[in-house]
């Protein structure tokens, strides 16, 4: 999956899912506005933005894969924030 990383601190880590149609860009303006105060990984879910589409790819092994990555940016915990289908 494509990621986006805003890395300004040692801070809370905070994992940025979006909704049906959208992409990790679409958070660009919050992470601006939010400051230095976490680390932000905002990623495109399969089959949106940059990331291919994942055949045979089941809701449990999509969270499998997004927390995987999360452990690899930063040590836990995370917070998750998302919209729509990213919610």
């Amino acid at each position: 999956m494509r990621c986006l990383a805003r890395v300004r601190t040692d801070g809370p880590a905070v994992l940025w899912l979006h909704g049906f149609m959208g992409c990790a860009d679409d958070w660009l303006p919050i992470l601006d506005g939010l400051g230095d105060g976490c680390r932000h990984l905002a990623v495109d879910l399969p089959g949106h933005g940059g990331s291919a589409i994942a055949p045979g790819l089941v809701f449990d092994r999509l969270a499998e894969a997004l927390a995987a990555l999360a452990a690899d940016a930063a040590p836990p915990p995370w917070t998750i924030a998302g919209y729509s289908m990213g919610g």
